[in-house]
């Protein structure tokens, strides 16, 4: 409507995959569904969205999901080329060179390739954001190379199937990692919706190997450094590290709402720069007779 910009709020689960839109008032404007290997049910037309399932971008000419490294076909639940990363003989999955996600989208999310690490808010829906105390952060960490997840959950009270012993247990520190425990975001998310009736937001970043490690090396480092501090915990191991070099370590901003609302704002003003960045590739590849599948 004339130069007024108009903005949408785009809706995720643990997984990362859109479920809905709002408008700046809160009016709900689309929403969507999923098969367990994302094949897209029902729903608006998602606007001018294009990031779908897990949080990937979608291709409407071919139906195909782009993951960075391979294309990625939902509705045979397979990829289009093979496994990048060798065959680990202790690993069965990994002899499957097309299987997505272990063969369980449930419980596990194949990644695009890249090291990411992921802000974990939850908050009860019972309450306003305003209220804090009861609010928890956490930080999860996947190392694409080693297919690693760690899960940093200090001053919390989620605890993990131990593989070894099938016993749920907590380490010390609240560092939990998925070739000791059976741990995940989506397992994370569902214990808080049971425990506490806690919806879990999730925020995630691309970061270089070496910045994951100087986030786990700090995690490991720091433990659980007192009750009611796992907001200050968190911000004290991102800080200054990748995309959150200007997170300050201010005590005064260790509350929940606080961080939040910093991530939040960090993470749309990456994907904004993220967007323009592919707006701009693509222009300049229009017209190059390029034969490669679109992106």
């Amino acid at each position: 409507t004339g130069n007024q910009t108009q903005y949408q709020w785009y809706h995720t689960d643990p997984a990362g995959s859109v479920l809905a839109a709002t408008d700046g008032t809160g009016n709900l404007l689309w929403r969507t569904h999923y098969r367990p290997y994302g094949e897209k049910l029902v729903g608006g037309d998602g606007g001018l969205n294009r990031e779908w399932y897990t949080g990937k971008t979608h291709d409407d000419d071919t139906g195909l999901d782009y993951f960075g490294a391979r294309y990625y076909d939902a509705v045979a639940g397979r990829f289009l080329a093979m496994d990048p990363v060798d065959v680990k003989p202790e690993k069965l999955h990994s002899f499957n060179r097309y299987g997505y996600a272990n063969n369980n989208p449930y419980r596990f999310v194949d990644r695009d390739g890249r090291d990411t690490v992921s802000i974990l808010f939850t908050q009860s829906k019972y309450l306003k954001e305003s209220v804090t105390l009861t609010d928890h952060t956490a930080l999860a960490v996947f190392q694409e190379k080693e297919r690693k997840l760690s899960l940093y959950d200090p001053s919390g009270s989620y605890a993990a199937q131990e593989k070894e012993t099938g016993i749920q247990v907590r380490p010390e520190g609240g560092l939990f990692e998925n070739n000791v425990h059976k741990v995940s975001i989506p397992d994370f998310a569902r214990y808080h919706a049971m425990t506490s009736q806690s919806q879990t937001a999730v925020f995630s970043f691309t970061v270089t190997p070496e910045q994951a490690q100087a986030i786990l090396t700090r995690a490991e480092a720091r433990g659980d450094a007192g009750f009611f501090s796992c907001t200050t915990d968190t911000r004290a191991v991102i800080s200054g590290i990748g995309p959150f070099k200007d997170i300050s370590t201010s005590a005064w901003k260790g509350i929940p709402g606080i961080l939040r609302r910093s991530i939040k704002n960090l993470h749309s003003e990456l994907t904004e720069k993220d967007k323009q960045s592919k707006e701009k590739n693509s222009q300049g590849n229009e017209g190059s007779g390029s034969g490669a599948a679109k992106q």
